[in-house]
């Protein structure tokens, strides 16, 4: 059985993904395990959209009594008003972080 290395499965996958061709016939034509490769693509994939991760931008204005915050995590905004209950704010955050 042919072991290959990380920067082996990185190669093959970027040659399918410049192929254009789908996975089945990808595989098929360069004599791939198509179970195999799918699952080093998802790690690739993980990996990938954990480097596109930002850091979300927090605008916090001078007068934060009479003013509010906005919070963005991507293409996610949450407006903090004034005397906003912490523990609501809290699970919000603890849900969009599970998200991200």
């Amino acid at each position: 059985m042919l072991r290959r290395t990380e920067a082996q499965w990185m190669e093959l996958i970027k040659n399918f993904k410049s192929s254009g061709l789908n996975l089945t016939a990808w595989c098929k034509e360069n004599k791939i395990n198509k179970s195999s490769i799918s699952r080093h693509i998802q790690e690739y994939n993980k990996r990938v959209n954990l480097k596109q991760q930002e850091w979300g931008v927090v605008d916090v204005p001078k007068s934060v009594e009479k003013s509010q915050i906005s919070l963005k995590l991507g293409p996610i905004t949450l407006e903090i008003k004034n005397n906003f209950d912490k523990k609501t704010l809290s699970e919000i955050l603890s849900v969009v972080m599970d998200l991200c």
